[in-house]
């Protein structure tokens, strides 16, 4: 066949390139015979040589003439004749095989006579013998294999899971809305200093959000409720000042300043803020007016007792005294009873200094 045709000519061409070969490492060995030593190298250290005595050398006699090199001939590669094609053989016939239950056995092929030179023959395939028909057999699907995950796959999990629970954690749990929602539980659970700190808290981390400036005002009803006034009305005050525009706990947060001072008995400060314009226009309108009329009651009385004291010191000392009843702590009223006091004694004196004079005129008559 043409596959054994080619497969000869390259064995010859390598049998003819293997013989080239040959003959030229043939010469490269003789040249390397005849070549002169090459000098020592540069790095190699010099070696001693041992100094023998001095001695007067012969005449040097001229070399002989070496003959001259000639490369052995090559001899011709002889190629061998084979013929140019070999007829493949031919596979004998077999019958098919009788349907019994051990398959046939087949002969083995009749082989062709070899020439003088064997190329190599291709490789051959027997032919499978035909087995008679088996019956249907039941199907049996294969095992399902273990389930085996992908550890990229497991890592973009569960990189995706620690994500979405973050957002979830600070959606729900670490936002401020979130947390001002938790301190709102502790204050309706009277947790008082737990919910002071969480609001606290809050006005630390979110700066500027509107659940810190409401933060402001819970921690002020917290210490007004405990009785931390100073404390509350400086929560109210900071809160006004983050506040966002026209919110609706500004009137409150106002309104409950002006409570402070009234209960304090600051009057004047008091009456300033009942008297802001987002209290007027608020709900707390009413409360804020009759708290104003109450002051200007209260005024009206320190300025009564005022009057009679410096014609009935005794009478303004009353007066100021019930007034500090009704409202204690009223420092107007306070003001006025010390003074009261003050000018009553100072009578008095004048009074018992007449009556020892009375008596020392009426003993010298």
């Amino acid at each position: 066949m043409a596959n054994d045709k080619d497969l000869h000519e390259g064995l010859l061409n390598l049998e003819e390139i293997l013989h080239r070969l040959d003959a030229r490492a043939k010469s490269l060995e003789l040249l390397k015979e005849r070549a002169p030593r090459p000098a020592p190298d540069k790095g190699e250290p010099m070696r001693e040589e041992p100094q023998l005595p001095k001695t007067t050398p012969p005449e040097a006699t001229p070399p002989a003439a070496l003959p001259a090199y000639k490369p052995e001939p090559v001899a011709p590669y002889k190629r061998i004749e084979i013929p140019e094609f070999i007829p493949p053989v031919k596979p004998v016939a077999v019958p098919p095989p009788a349907p019994v239950a051990a398959p046939p056995v087949i002969p083995p092929p009749v082989k062709a006579p070899e020439p003088a030179v064997k190329a190599p023959e291709p490789a051959k395939i027997p032919e499978k013998a035909v087995p008679p028909p088996a019956e249907p057999k039941a199907v049996i699907k294969p095992a399902k294999k273990a389930f085996v995950l992908n550890k990229t796959v497991l890592i973009f999990f569960c990189l995706g899971l620690a994500i979405a629970g973050g957002a979830y954690y600070q959606l729900t749990v670490n936002s401020a809305k979130a947390r001002y929602a938790q301190a709102g539980k502790l204050v309706k659970s009277a947790r008082l200093a737990e919910a002071v700190t969480a609001y606290t808290r809050i006005t630390e981390v979110y700066k500027g959000s509107p659940e810190a400036a409401y933060s402001q005002y819970a921690i002020g009803d917290i210490k007004s409720v405990q009785g931390d006034l100073h404390e509350a009305i400086n929560r109210y005050e900071k809160f006004l000042l983050a506040a966002p525009d026209k919110d609706a706990k500004v009137p409150q947060a106002k309104f409950n300043i002006a409570e402070i001072e009234f209960k304090q008995n600051n009057y004047a400060d008091a009456e300033f803020m009942y008297n802001n314009p987002d209290i007027k226009a608020s709900a707390y309108a009413k409360q804020a007016a009759d708290r104003v009329i109450q002051i200007k009651a209260v005024k009206a009385q320190a300025a009564e007792a005022r009057k009679l004291m410096a014609r009935d010191p005794a009478r303004a000392a009353a007066a100021f005294s019930a007034l500090l009843t009704a409202y204690p702590g009223l420092k107007a009223a306070a003001d006025g009873l010390a003074e009261a006091q003050a000018a009553l004694a100072a009578a008095n004196t004048r009074k018992a200094a007449r009556a020892v004079a009375r008596a020392k005129a009426n003993r010298a008559r």
